[in-house]
Formats: C-alpha cells, sequence, structure tokens
C-alpha cells in the first residue's frame, strides 16, 4: 500500500477555501482531482459521512451510495467509485477509483483539517 500525501491549500483571500491536494498515489485510479472537488463541494463538514463508508468497511452493508449535489460515490468494500453527476455532459472528466480504507483516511483527514479551517476563519 502506497503511503496518502497530501497537502491542503486555502484560496480566494475574500471568501476563503479549504482545498486538500492529493500527491499522485498507484492506488488511485482516474481523475484524482475529482476526490478535491467531492470533499469541497459535497463533505465539507458532513461527519456522519464517515459512519457510511465504516458501515461498508464493517460488512454491515454490502455497498453504500452517497449522492451529494456534484458527485454521486459508490462505496463497496474494497474499491470506491467517484462520479462527477454530470460527467456525461463533458468527456474529459473522468471518474476516480481508489480503495475504500484509503478513501474514510482521506474523510477523516478532511473532515479533522476543515474542522480547525472553519475555527481559524471565524465560519458557521
Amino acid at each position: 500500500m502506497n503511503k496518502l500525501e497530501y497537502t491542503f491549500e486555502i484560496s480566494g483571500p475574500y471568501s476563503p477555501v479549504l482545498q486538500m491536494r492529493i500527491a499522485k498515489n498507484t492506488e488511485i485510479i482516474g481523475d484524482i482531482e475529482i476526490i478535491t472537488c467531492w470533499l469541497m463541494m459535497d463533505v465539507k463538514g458532513y461527519t456522519p459521512i464517515l459512519d457510511y463508508i465504516d458501515a461498508v468497511l464493517n460488512a454491515e452493508k454490502e455497498e453504500d451510495l452517497i449522492w451529494g449535489n456534484g458527485y454521486k460515490v459508490f462505496v463497496k468494500p474494497d474499491i470506491t467509485e467517484i462520479h462527477f453527476n454530470y460527467e456525461g455532459d463533458d468527456p474529459s472528466i473522468k471518474p476516480c477509483y481508489l480503495p475504500t480504507s484509503m478513501l474514510r483516511e482521506i474523510v477523516e483527514i478532511w473532515l479533522r483539517e476543515y474542522r480547525n479551517f472553519k475555527e481559524e476563519q471565524h465560519l458557521n
């Protein structure tokens, strides 16, 4: 298993936005940028998302579909697929596939950093 490498960036001087940039990883197939966009658009600080992922990882559910404003995420025990809801309208947008255990790690890291970001920026 490859080590997960990532950085965080804050963009936008007037309305700051947190972004998690994940380094190229052989276990992530497809458009890695989709993960960044999904976290920013659909996950934000939604902590119950870990419960959905854990239910699949712990075999409480065979799989789960997390459908958000911009992305649908098919969580399966081994591999998770992240699709842009409108990828059919733009053939250049490709889905992303990654190990579900890695997805959980990414979401956990993101939620912690997002909570700190909101506190530092004094956001609700």
